[in-house]
């Protein structure tokens, strides 16, 4: 009794959804869906994918002792009508034979083979499409449904019916097909290449028509950033061959592309966090991935996934450095800085992260970052640019003089015209006094908005001199 009335619940939960996002005239409540109906015994069974539009194809078959009956066919349904609460109503404007009915032939294990035309669907037939827990249970219908199928999958599928053949098996979409088609349709198409993708309210991609080419995800969506892919969302998508995943994308779920037979190259963000089991199982064709971090994340992150990385050529967009290990303080603002081009190594595999920032590599790192064109004239230095923007706050300061942590938060503060910080903001540092008279709006501000921090030990080293780790870190919280 407790496992009915939790599956009338959830029957009523996904018919509610069907009160939500409005449908475009003449359309069913899916991209595409796939129903079945066999008899008991197994002897009889068939096949019907509906898609949106109301066209559909089929195939069934009748085994006894005599031999094989088959039939396979298209057609349309038309004069699409939502009628009622989770019900849908259409006729069949057209059905053709798409194998050559009235033929038979011989084989040696079926015995004979005879192609018919359909029994069902009929040109002129009215059907009923009942979403999950539409059937009243005081309707014919649902007697002979709930005979057939049984209540779970009464209450949670799809049930397509022709409407003045009641003695007719309707046919019936599986559970888990019926609530990932109402998850499509209170989603928002996107449309890709050769088809498309299905997004939620939360950004998470939910859903891919199967037969899409290329998958080049977009970062926003419906005015909603793009960052999830989600369970077996383009599972099964036997065409698709190319995958490009925004940066702001962080997790791909469980199988999210498994199956995809013809899938060549894939493209995968520098802050992707979770890469889903079997996320990429079946992809035999995959020869290329592109991640935008550094190969130590992508190990972690392809464990697991399914990729064959013996078969696969991955390329790095983040330099890895031997001095900035993982669990170093620094390492997410280096590998943010790296792999945007903002900073470089110093060579031989090294990040340098204890070595001091002169005047000269900071004022010119931060013009760039504010816009200023910082590449040098014929003949000239790498710094002139730089310097000459902040030569007003400088004082005097020569490009290889070392930097210190107010001057910095100093540059940042006039650069942005100023701001106001928290007049309390530096009163839980044991130092503050240390803050010269210059620099304290400055350092107010950069500590009020995070740009600057102390030490862990309650000292904020205002006149400490400025490291490329302690660079690495402002400018990745600056901008």
């Amino acid at each position: 009794m407790k496992r009915r009335a939790m599956i009338f619940l959830l029957a009523l939960a996904l018919t509610a959804a069907l009160a939500g996002p409005a449908l475009a005239a003449g359309m069913l409540p899916f991209a595409e869906l796939t129903f079945d109906r066999t008899s008991g015994v197994g002897a009889y069974s068939e096949t019907l994918t509906l898609k949106a539009d109301g066209t559909f194809t089929g195939e069934g078959s009748d085994e006894d002792i005599d031999g094989l009956t088959v039939w396979e066919y298209k057609g349309t349904f038309a004069d699409i009508q939502r009628v009622g609460e989770g019900l849908w109503k259409f006729t069949c404007a057209r059905v053709s034979s798409t194998v050559p009915a009235g033929e038979t032939k011989k084989d040696p294990l079926l015995g004979t083979v005879s192609y018919i035309d359909p029994p069902i669907p009929t040109e002129g037939q009215e059907w009923y499409l009942y979403a999950p827990g539409a059937i009243p249970d005081d309707t014919e219908w649902a007697a002979t449904v709930l005979q057939v199928y049984g209540r779970e999958r009464m209450d949670g599928s799809f049930i397509l019916v022709p409407s003045k053949d009641q003695g007719a098996l309707p046919f019936a979409a599986s559970p888990e097909d019926s609530a990932r088609a109402l998850e499509k349709y209170e989603s928002h198409p996107v449309k890709l290449d050769g088809g498309n993708i299905y997004l939620d309210g939360s950004g998470a991609v939910v859903d891919a028509d199967s037969y899409i080419e290329a998958a080049h995800v977009p970062g926003e969506a419906n005015g909603v950033p793009v960052t999830k892919i989600g369970d077996r969302a383009f599972e099964g998508c036997i065409q698709l061959q190319d995958v490009d995943l925004p940066e702001g994308v962080i997790a791909v779920g469980d199988g999210a592309f498994s199956g995809c037979a013809a899938l060549r190259s894939v493209s995968l963000p520098r802050g992707l966090e979770t890469l889903g089991k079997d996320a990429f199982a079946g992809c035999s064709a995959l020869t290329q991935i592109d991640f935008g971090g550094t190969e130590t994340a992508f190990r972690k992150l392809a464990a697991g996934s399914g990729l064959d990385l013996a078969k696969i050529t991955v390329t790095y967009g983040t330099p890895e450095f031997s001095d900035v290990p993982v669990g170093h303080w620094s390492r997410k603002y280096v590998d943010e800085v790296a792999s945007d081009g903002t900073m470089e190594g110093v060579g031989g595999g090294l990040f340098g992260p204890d070595e001091t920032v002169n005047w000269g590599m900071a004022l010119t790192t931060v013009a760039r970052l504010s816009g200023v064109d910082t590449e040098p004239e014929k003949g000239g230095k790498w710094y002139d640019a730089g310097m000459k923007w902040g030569e007003k706050w400088a004082s005097g300061k020569k490009h290889g003089d070392v930097i210190r942590r107010q001057e910095l938060a100093y540059i940042l503060w006039m650069a942005n015209d100023q701001p106001e910080g928290k007049p309390d903001a530096l009163s839980a540092f044991s130092d503050a006094s240390r803050v010269g008279s210059r620099y304290l709006k400055a350092m107010e501000w950069a500590v009020s908005q995070s740009i600057l921090e102390g030490d862990g030990a309650g000292h904020l080293l205002p006149d400490g001199d400025l490291t490329r780790a302690m660079l690495a870190a402002v400018l990745t919280r600056a901008f």
